[in-house]
């Protein structure tokens, strides 16, 4: 699986538009830049990555992806279309595509997942659901990827929208075998 990067010239305007930002024509030369500053650090362990994410969820990606960087909008990423918000820090960019990545390949395979989700959770927020199969997979791979104190640092800062599934996926985090249908099927996880 490849990421093919892709700058959208529309699509960072409209963006950057609804994010109540002002777009200026140096934006294209800077996103350009970006793009690929991004895609030359992302290359260097894409092959690795993605097979770690295959690997640690037991699940493969069934096709490349695009994804479009841009200079503003409300969110970090979205996966579909998969676009990334612009990171300072390449580091915490590499940490958003591989939960946009573990997003995209839970979507591709939803059919071997969502039912465990929903029968394990019912009465919870479909993004609280979706998040503790995203993030169960995602601190595995950064496991593997980043030494602990970053990992550590990383789930304390992140996003105030994901402090409970990350505290659900911390709680259960030992149960956790390389595996998201094997780790879903057991039902003493809520």
């Amino acid at each position: 699986m490849k990421i093919n990067f892709e700058y959208s010239e529309p699509l960072d305007i409209m963006l950057t538009e609804m994010a109540l930002q002002s777009y200026t024509p140096k934006q294209i030369v800077e996103m350009t830049e970006y793009k690929k500053i991004i895609e030359t650090h992302w290359k260097k362990q894409e092959s690795k990555t993605t097979k770690l994410i295959e690997s640690l969820s037991g699940l493969k990606f069934e096709r490349d992806v695009e994804c479009f960087p841009v200079k503003n909008m409300e969110f970090r990423a979205i996966s579909s279309p998969f676009i990334i918000r612009k990171e300072k820090d390449l580091k915490m960019a590499e940490i958003i595509i591989i939960h946009e990545l573990i997003h995209i390949i839970l979507t591709q395979n939803k059919d071997k997942v969502v039912n465990y989700i929903t029968a394990i959770y019912p009465n919870k927020r479909h993004d609280f659901k979706i998040h503790v199969a995203v993030l169960a997979i995602q601190k595995q791979v950064m496991e593997k990827l980043f030494e602990n104190e970053f990992i550590k640092n990383f789930i304390k800062e992140d996003e105030d929208s994901l402090k409970d599934a990350w505290t659900e996926v911390i709680k259960h985090s030992h149960r956790y075998k390389n595996n998201i249908i094997s780790f879903l099927k057991n039902e003493n996880l809520e």
